[in-house]
């Protein structure tokens, strides 16, 4: 059996209890790829609850492959999408190029997200990176965020005050 092999099987094995299916998938080594591959396809087939699945297994073995993926999930701006998780990997991935589709993330307000969620996980995902653009757009939406995310932000702001 592949280790990919391994990885679909835990993740579909509904009887094994989840905190012990996520240690196990967290133990897994080179699974990065065909996270990437799973998660594409899945989004390719509109298949969010596979993406979600998958989801599970990019958080721990995150890498920069992903980001475009998961930036072509959040772009869709649907209700379907498992947003706040896919930002929680970016969140992980702390990938620079991902910054271009987290701003726009970060202003999308869905009339269902009431507490804007989104856009504060989009904002932690953008303090992630930790580079300077990214620390200069934690500044913007400080002062053009929604009340939820300029608050975070001024948070973020305050937690690092010279960079």
């Amino acid at each position: 059996m592949t280790t990919c092999e391994e990885l679909h099987d835990l993740l579909a094995d509904a009887e094994l209890p989840h905190p012990e299916r996520m240690r196990r998938i967290q133990e897994l080594t080179g699974v990065e790829d065909c996270v990437t591959q799973a998660l594409s396809d899945a989004l390719a087939a509109h298949d969010w609850d596979a993406f979600e699945m998958y989801l599970w297994a990019a958080f721990h073995h995150p890498t920069s492959s992903m980001t475009p993926v998961l930036c072509g999930a959040l772009r869709l701006k649907s209700r379907s999408v498992p947003n706040e998780d896919a930002l929680q990997v970016l969140a992980e991935i702390k990938d620079p190029a991902s910054l271009t589709c987290l701003r726009e993330v970060l202003y999308w307000q869905p009339e269902w997200d009431e507490f804007d969620h989104i856009g504060v996980k989009a904002l932690w995902a953008v303090d992630a990176v930790g580079t300077v653009e990214a620390r200069r757009l934690v500044a913007e939406a400080a002062e053009l965020g929604s009340d939820a995310v300029r608050d975070w932000a001024r948070r973020k702001l305050s937690q690092h005050p010279t960079g």
